[in-house]
């Protein structure tokens, strides 16, 4: 079973740059996020005037700080665990447990990947747009769709490396 935990290696050569560069393009985002609200704020109390569509403009950039810093944030294992009733398990347990519950996750985030791949392009089909700024939403849904496919890979090298440690786990 050493061969599933170099599959997930080779994998998380070609995965994580991936994920550390979405995650560079949501922090970009998210100081985009920032700049335009202060100008936002700036230019209505000193000026009385909003800026026009940076309501809009901040919502598609929370599309990317929410969805690119996803896989990054699950290759570090930076999501929250609750696992009191886990720990009191055998690890032989912990490790199978491990395994079954990255197997679901696999399988929820592969139908969400599918779901919003299939929106994008029924959004890009209808060239659906935002109101005010005018600016085509479908590149977001398909960030978000690539987003989510770089998650369910990062899940599946887990599952791998899952795998690989209940079978040592055996030996």
């Amino acid at each position: 079973m050493r061969y599933l935990a170099r599959a997930a290696d080779g994998l998380a050569k070609v995965v994580f740059p991936i994920s550390r560069a979405a995650n560079v393009l949501g922090t970009a985002a998210l100081v985009m996020i920032v700049i335009v609200t202060v100008a936002e704020i700036i230019s209505r109390r000193a000026f009385h005037a909003p800026i026009t569509g940076a309501t809009e403009f901040i919502l598609l950039c929370f599309t990317l700080v929410i969805f690119m810093m996803l896989a990054k944030c699950a290759m570090e294992n930076g999501h929250l665990v609750v696992s009191l009733l886990t720990n009191a398990l055998p690890k032989r347990i912990q490790l199978i447990n491990a395994a079954l519950m990255h197997i679901v996750t696999i399988g929820i985030l592969s139908l969400a990947s599918w779901q919003l791949l299939v929106y994008a392009g029924r959004v890009q089909g209808m060239g659906q747009t935002a109101a005010i700024i005018n600016v085509p939403i479908y590149p977001f849904v398909y960030l978000a769709a690539l987003a989510f496919i770089l998650l369910t890979l990062v899940y599946l090298i887990k599952l791998l490396h899952s795998i690989s440690e209940v079978r040592q786990s055996w030996n």
